[in-house]
């Protein structure tokens, strides 16, 4: 036999849909759920198409709004514009599996990334997006700095700051190398007894201490050979929980922040040096999807830069009915753990803190199960009935629990300081004016964990004085959603009025769906005014800017023009607070003493 040349023909033009709506009509949908799109989806998606060649656009949609669907969407009319690689950045793995399976449903391929493996060869063709990880994309070693990256998908964009700061992070801790732990504390025990620090430093070396104390950088630069010797022999990169952001800042030591604590030394960059990141440069665009669309300042924090244009439809998705309880409004009330803890003893309820310290308080309650196998206790919670308990610790995304798989939440304290470096900023410097978007942020999607539909309801009690506190300052509350702040208004009116004794019966009546408190509710709702206007955040998105600015001026050791860049916001830092302007000349005088000056 011979080949037939004549059978050679050359291949049809490849016409590819661009327009996301028109991607939708086009689709052969197999989820039975799914009739056209929603309203609020195609109006994200219409003006997203308009300005499809800004480099920057963030969509915010409410929970349930349907927000994975509009996602797919633009990452598809990405690839299919550009023909190039396209990334969809998920927070985790299961988030990853959970958008694969959506995008089957709508009748969508996609290629994901994980464990070190592509499902198929669709992304590398240009064919359609890669649904990956925040850790796949940022960590040190990520196999995407090498690729020719045309568009990137942030999904939950308010994730990101945590998982930045994650990747740019290492911590020498005592439990996984005592050796070099040890060899810091002796390394530094000089200057902490020098400067009147001894018993705070003994403290901390002997670990019976929750303080911190944070290493100048000039006792740094004046030990650089000696710290350079330790980390050398802690072998660090062939250590897979440090070897991804040692390969960040292996080069950048002299740059970072150096925080001990008893067990840790936690060595990371002032501010997260993200325009150096190859998705943040050249012609890259970017599209963020966030539930909670963060303030200007939170989001410049993270991104470093603001976006070009921000789409935010309108929805009643989200918006979904809460009961609010904090029993320590209450006049009498001297523990509200231990009351909400007898409150929910016979009921299914999932209980959220912000550290190990709170966890411990519920610990008569439930246990914070194990960080490997939180995946595997929040589907064994959603199964369970009552008087299942559910403890997370630090954990205020990916847990989704809507409908009947728990209709009662414990939002335990504020969610402040989750990293040692954030710890130093809220407990010693007091920057809170700095971490309100922040913690705002947390608190809106620890609220969203149980109501993830507009048919959902449920009762959330808030424990904790300082997260009680916080949500009764104005400025505070400004920084949360208005739908938010009328329920919270609600109550805290009923907390400060309720007889203990009548509490249970009301929680009932609430999930019982009782016509007097539906009622209620949906007159107060309509009613209720929440505060005018909206917090102005210009000199906090101004200075997260500039801190960006100069994180990227340090990495390419530009050390003049980085002391310059924070030395011009220098006036909006005093305006802002003293203690922002004494961290920000802080890191001037580092920058200027690296320089040689």
């Amino acid at each position: 036999m011979s080949f037939d040349f004549q059978s050679i023909r050359p291949h049809t033009t490849d016409s590819r849909l661009v327009d996301p709506i028109q991607i939708f009509r086009s689709l052969r949908v197999r989820d039975p759920a799914i009739n056209d799109l929603w309203l609020g989806q195609a109006d994200a998606l219409q003006p997203w198409n308009e300005h499809r060649l800004l480099k920057d656009v963030a969509i915010g949609l409410n929970t349930g709004a349907g927000k994975t669907l509009v996602g797919l969407l633009i990452a598809q009319s990405l690839a299919n514009e550009t023909r190039g690689k396209v990334l969809y950045a998920c927070n985790s793995i299961q988030l990853v599996e959970q958008t694969r399976d959506k995008a089957q449903g709508y009748g969508m391929d996609v290629t994901t990334y994980f464990r070190q493996e592509f499902s198929n060869q669709l992304y590398e063709q240009g064919k359609a997006p890669c649904v990956t990880t925040y850790q796949a994309l940022f960590n040190g070693r990520s196999r995407f700095f090498r690729e020719d990256i045309t568009a990137v998908v942030f999904d939950d964009a308010h994730t990101a700051e945590n998982v930045l700061r994650d990747q740019f992070t290492l911590n020498i801790k005592f439990s996984g190398n005592p050796v070099a732990y040890m060899e810091f504390v002796s390394e530094f025990r000089d200057y902490f007894h020098r400067t009147g620090h001894v018993s705070t430093f003994e403290e901390i070396a002997q670990q019976n201490s929750r303080k911190i104390l944070v290493v100048p950088p000039f006792e740094i630069r004046r030990r650089y050979e000696a710290i350079l010797a330790i980390l050398r022999k802690a072998d660090l990169s062939g250590n897979t929980e440090t070897t991804f952001a040692w390969e960040h800042l292996k080069d950048h030591l002299d740059q970072c922040c150096y925080i001990l604590a008893s067990g840790a030394l936690t060595i990371t960059p002032p501010f997260i040096p993200v325009r150096t990141l190859p998705y943040f440069q050249g012609d890259v665009r970017r599209v963020y999807l966030s539930a909670t669309l963060n303030a200007p300042d939170s989001f410049a924090r993270t991104f470093g830069k603001v976006p070009e244009r921000i789409i935010a439809p309108e929805t009643p998705a989200g918006a979904c009915e809460r009961l609010i309880l904090a029993p320590i409004l209450r006049p009498g009330t001297e523990n509200d753990v231990s009351a909400v803890s007898a409150l929910i003893a016979t009921r299914k309820a999932l209980i959220m803190t912000p550290n190990y310290l709170r966890s411990a308080m519920w610990e008569s309650v439930a246990t914070t199960p194990d960080k490997d196998h939180v995946t595997a206790a929040v589907n064994e919670f959603k199964r369970s009935h009552a008087p299942a308990k559910l403890l997370l610790t630090a954990c205020y995304d990916g847990v989704d629990l809507p409908g009947d798989t728990c209709r009662i939440m414990i939002i335990d304290d504020l969610p402040s300081a989750t990293g040692p470096l954030e710890r130093f900023m809220w407990e010693y410097l007091r920057m809170s004016k700095t971490l309100r978007t922040t913690i705002a942020s947390r608190i809106v999607q620890s609220f969203g964990r149980i109501s993830r539909r507009m048919s959902d309801y449920g009762i959330v009690f808030l424990t904790g004085e300082s997260l009680v506190k916080w949500l009764s300052t104005p400025q505070n509350q400004m920084a949360l959603p208005q739908f938010l702040q009328k329920q919270l208004l609600l109550g805290y009116q009923i907390s400060e009025n309720i007889n203990p004794a009548e509490i249970g019966n009301t929680i009932d009546r609430c999930l019982d769906r009782d016509e007097s408190w539906i009622s209620a509710y949906e007159n107060f709702m309509d009613t209720a005014v929440p505060l005018a206007g909206t917090r102005n955040t210009s000199i906090e998105t101004e200075l997260a800017i500039s801190e960006a600015k100069f994180a990227s001026a340090m990495w390419r050791r530009d050390f003049v023009s980085a002391a310059a860049i924070l030395t011009g916001t220098l006036e909006s830092a005093q305006q802002l607070s003293a203690s922002t302007q004494a961290w920000h000349l802080f890191w001037i005088a580092a920058a200027t003493e690296i320089a040689g000056d």
